[in-house]
């Protein structure tokens, strides 16, 4: 079987452990207050759309406090993905810029990293909003613990995130 992008999922088990990277990362690109962006409880779910060697190209803005919740926000970005505008996003004190999809001024997608030129970053948004519909769902749920350590484990959606 030949593998595409496809969307996997990641369950951080407490708020402390990237979440700073993650929702500083949306914030950054999206604008608004940080506190929006984390789920409540201790716990939170993300997904990303990876391509076939398995790098980030786009992720969720929110993080999720089920499963199933984050399941149906990738389903609902990836159904409204032909309707979205890319815009770019240029992060002042380092040069680099990003992207975010948005559909009626809503966003619903965000790049997963920076890039160099505005040329290779509209090529990675475009790219990455067209292959949303087409990316099935991975699984296995990623699990990044606080110590650090991470295990994958397959999904069983209508449960919620462990408590932290």
């Amino acid at each position: 079987m030949a593998l595409g992008p496809r969307v996997v999922f990641t369950l951080f088990d407490e708020v402390a452990v990237k979440s700073a990277m993650w929702f500083g990362h949306a914030r950054q690109i999206v604008g608004g207050n940080a506190d929006e962006f984390y789920p409540p409880g201790g716990a939170f779910i993300v997904w990303q759309l990876v391509t076939a060697n398995s790098r980030p190209v786009a992720r969720s803005i929110a993080g999720f406090a089920s499963l199933d919740l984050a399941i149906s926000d990738a389903r609902r970005v990836a159904s409204l993905a032909s309707q979205a505008t890319i815009s770019l996003v240029l992060d002042q004190p380092n040069g680099l810029r990003g992207w975010v999809a948005t559909v009626d001024d809503d966003a619903i997608t965000t790049c997963a990293r920076w890039y160099v030129s505005d040329r290779d970053c509209r090529n990675a948004a475009e790219l990455a909003v067209a292959s949303l519909p087409a990316a099935p769902l991975a699984p296995t749920m990623h699990i990044v613990r606080a110590s650090g350590r991470t295990v994958s484990r397959p999904m069983v959606p209508r449960t919620e995130v462990p408590s932290a």
